[in-house]
């Protein structure tokens, strides 16, 4: 049975035309959220009061953000949408949302772990093992520990791969993208135990990427961004989509995801 939400939808301030999945005053590329009765997949890379970032929101933003897409989407991890053997599992019955990050920054351990923590969110970090531990005098571009790291997954969330110097594949020679995604997943799993081969283009910009890393015993998962279609993960498993809430648009956030949560509605 699909579980039912108390926040009503409000679906009164979209048109018909809009409802049908044509574009929503051209802001297209983040209100069409994912394939039908897929989960959404939100991507972030920095919660810092000042950096400036499309991605990257300020921490009471990001508390609000969190607030706002679980009234009307359910957490789940990447664990629970894929099984060890690489066989997506059944996608939830009720709409569902994965919180991702990007880089590996360690802003997020001020407030945005614990945040999620407080709300039984299992995320997934996409972290660029050669940058792990740089630290900076801006202390926005300082980089999780390998402890951190180790930290995040005993806490519950999902360590995954993000390439190993965060240079856009397209690039690189195809010698150049198999290291970076070969090395980036095996230094996880020998460092960090991980067992699940899931990784993100830097930039979203794809390319053609190993399909399978010796040490895994299943398929290498891909995540993009905005730049990929909204798929279902069984028929583009290296191009799930993900979206994001427009950093310094907060008044704009609830109609967003009202609409993600019509278009889940309307299409699972």
């Amino acid at each position: 049975m699909q579980q039912k939400f108390e926040t009503p939808i409000d679906s009164s301030i979209f048109t018909a035309e809009q409802l049908a999945g044509h574009p929503v005053g051209g802001q297209e590329s983040f209100r069409s959220a994912s394939a039908h009765g897929w989960p959404l997949v939100l991507y972030f890379h920095h919660v810092h009061p000042t950096h400036q970032h499309y991605t990257s929101l300020r921490p009471e933003s990001f508390v609000r953000a969190l607030d706002l897409v679980l009234e009307k989407f359910a957490p789940v991890s990447l664990d629970d949408l894929i099984q060890p053997d690489g066989t997506f599992s059944a996608p939830p019955q009720a709409p569902s949302v994965l919180f991702t990050f990007d880089d590996g920054y360690a802003d997020v351990l001020e407030v945005a772990v614990p945040a999620m923590q407080d709300r039984g969110i299992s995320a997934t970090f996409f972290v660029c093992t050669g940058l792990l531990g740089q630290r900076s005098e801006n202390p926005a571009e300082n980089y999780l520990s390998w402890s951190n790291v180790g930290e995040l997954a005993a806490a519950g969330h999902t360590i995954a791969a993000h390439g190993v110097t965060h240079r856009p594949l397209p690039d690189l020679s195809q010698e150049e993208v198999d290291s970076e995604v070969r090395d980036s997943l095996t230094q996880l799993r020998e460092r960090a135990g991980v067992t699940l081969p899931a990784y993100a283009f830097p930039y979203g910009l794809a390319a053609p990427i190993p399909r399978r890393v010796d040490g895994f015993t299943s398929d290498v998962v891909a995540f993009g961004t905005v730049k990929a279609a909204p798929r279902p993960w069984t028929e583009a498993p290296q191009a799930i989509r993900r979206v994001y809430l427009p950093t310094d648009q907060d008044d704009s956030w609830p109609g967003i995801v009202n609409e993600w949560r019509i278009r889940w509605e309307l299409s699972a």
